[in-house]
């Protein structure tokens, strides 16, 4: 990825998987007129669905999850699931 490309991340409250804890995580981009997206999920670091990433910025996405799992979790368990679905 370039460093001056503006990739967005956003991401769930924690969430129920399974009976395992989760978050899910969502990394946009606008390219040539088009959105990217590549999602994942933590802490297991997979992504279910991506559109317009290499399989190396994926790779460096991956990385990026391993390695903020714990921040992802702190900020995640900050939402309140009604106040976020509802704005």
């Amino acid at each position: 990825m370039k460093q001056e490309e503006n990739i967005n991340m956003t991401i769930s409250s924690v969430m129920k998987q399974k009976g395992e804890k989760v978050v899910y995580v969502r990394f946009e981009r606008m390219q040539g007129g088009k959105r990217h997206f590549a999602e994942g999920i933590v802490p297991n670091c997979t992504f279910e669905k991506v559109y317009g990433f290499t399989e190396e910025e994926v790779a460096q996405l991956k990385f990026y999850l391993k390695e903020n799992v714990h921040t992802i979790f702190e900020e995640a368990q900050k939402i309140n699931d009604k106040e976020f679905w509802l704005k």
